[in-house]
């Protein structure tokens, strides 16, 4: 069920990788085509091969993102700015999560919160071990919010719940009966005085550390 799960992202992901390329030869760009896939394959290549792990390193998991934010600013110019830390980042190489419960929240704040966005987007993601077997993700934007995404046409909307909802039911099977919230995502509206001014997403996630 879990890898059932975790297909259901890949194509629509995939889907929007290709766009990107079909904008660069259209625009004529070839040499932007030549690195755009050259980035595109690396990243195709750690999905698919996710696809069939339970886990994957904290580290493998960054290089991922980094791969995608890559992908995602050539695909929009200039439209956001990205940081990518972790509170203890020797611990990097030893800790594993589940893959691909990251990226779709971070898709998210790209395609939803930063499409109409007048100012550059800031997007940054933290990671954080809270305890033996719990990291915390926290994903921050300063888009336009979940308000004014929901004017948006419907279908765009049911994909931001789509994505959503696989990866909460993703982290729902790794749950206890003892412990049913110990894994968990919260989201928190921000605001400014001119109203609403991003999403902080935060995502409870299983660790295990690998054994060396």
């Amino acid at each position: 069920e879990m890898q059932a799960l975790q297909a259901q992202m890949n194509p629509h992901f995939i889907f929007n990788c290709i766009n990107g390329i079909q904008y660069y030869v259209l625009a004529n760009k070839m040499d932007q085509v030549l690195s755009y896939l050259s980035d595109f394959s690396k990243v195709i290549r750690e999905s698919l091969s996710n696809a069939n792990r339970r886990m994957v390193t904290l580290n493998q998991e960054i290089e991922f993102l980094k791969s995608y934010l890559h992908l995602e600013q050539m695909r929009f110019p200039d439209k956001f700015n990205y940081s990518i830390q972790c509170e203890k980042e020797n611990t990097i190489s030893f800790v594993q999560i589940p893959p691909m419960l990251v990226q779709p929240f971070v898709e998210n704040a790209i395609r939803h919160g930063f499409s109409n966005l007048m100012e550059k987007g800031q997007l940054s993601i933290l990671f954080q071990p809270l305890s033996g077997d719990v990291l915390k993700c926290t994903i921050t934007d300063n888009g336009v919010g979940r308000k004014k995404t929901e004017v948006k046409l419907p279908n765009q909307m049911e994909d931001r719940l789509h994505s959503g909802k696989i990866t909460e039911t993703r982290l729902k099977l790794f749950n206890t009966a003892e412990l049913p919230d110990k894994y968990k995502i919260v989201y928190t509206d921000l605001f400014s005085e001119n109203g609403t001014s991003g999403l902080k997403v935060e995502i409870y996630l299983p660790i295990e550390i690998v054994q060396g």
